[in-house]
């Protein structure tokens, strides 16, 4: 389930107004050990169940989310839709042994670089935790 060279891959569904720009401006190998593949999609609210549990049959350790900050997205409640469906998907998880933590969902700007490289850094964390027999939930 790991990227190369025992990376963590991580999917992230990104609005294409918000996080997505702020993932390009991180660009390729933003953060060490990390593996990303970046799903832009038109509305952070187009982000879905099915998407998710998709991005982890092709081998995703971890899903993220990344959505406007509320009261900034265009689609005026596109981004308050998410963290529902994702709720759902983590049930999904725990029913069958799956950390929940492998879906979050973050609050981001255009301009939010610096904070996509913490959050991917951050989930990381609970992969690896995971991985290692930590708690990760």
């Amino acid at each position: 389930m790991s990227g190369e060279n025992g990376e963590v891959k991580i999917a992230v569904f990104a609005c294409q107004r918000s996080g997505a720009i702020a993932m390009r401006e991180l660009g390729e190998g933003g953060v060490n050990g990390v593996q990303t593949v970046l799903v832009e999609v038109p509305c952070g609210g187009t982000i879905d169940e099915p998407m998710v549990l998709k991005a982890f049959e092709r081998g995703a350790d971890a899903v993220l989310a990344l959505v406007c900050y509320e009261r900034s997205c265009q689609s005026l409640e596109g981004n308050a839709r998410v963290p529902k469906r994702l709720e759902v998907v983590r049930r999904v998880l725990a029913d069958i042994g799956l950390s929940e933590r492998l879906v979050e969902c973050r609050e981001v700007s255009a301009a939010s670089a610096v904070r996509c490289r913490e959050v991917l850094q951050e989930v990381a964390a609970g992969v690896r935790a995971k991985r290692s027999g930590g708690s990760g939930t």
